[in-house]
């Protein structure tokens, strides 16, 4: 499934991407990542952390942030259910405040 721009908030858990910068698939484990920059006193936000496949989980360094942009294609779509549709919109609610205050 090629990615369009209305499709990219957000991918459940689970879910399989190609980015444009790596020729790796990579699944889709956690969603809205803080980053904290110490030394200049801001922080950042990535729209997800996955992990590489097939070897999945290695260590932390192998741990994969990127944003909604950097996805080519989608490979396998992970599960949703109710429950985690309003844990979804939950975190919308909160990006786009966030996003309001910057």
């Amino acid at each position: 499934m090629e990615m369009n721009n209305n499709d990219l908030k957000y991918l459940p858990y689970g879910t399989v991407v190609k980015l444009k910068f790596d020729d790796r698939y990579y699944m889709i484990t956690g969603l809205q990542i803080e980053i904290n920059d110490k030394e200049n006193r801001k922080k950042y936000y990535c729209d997800y952390i996955s992990i590489p496949l097939p070897q999945g989980y290695t260590g932390e360094d192998q741990m994969m942030l990127f944003n909604s942009e950097n996805i080519e294609k989608i490979i396998f779509n992970g599960y949703m259910d109710k429950k985690i549709s309003s844990f979804y919109d939950d975190i919308k609610w909160s990006v786009n405040r966030r996003k309001k205050n910057e």
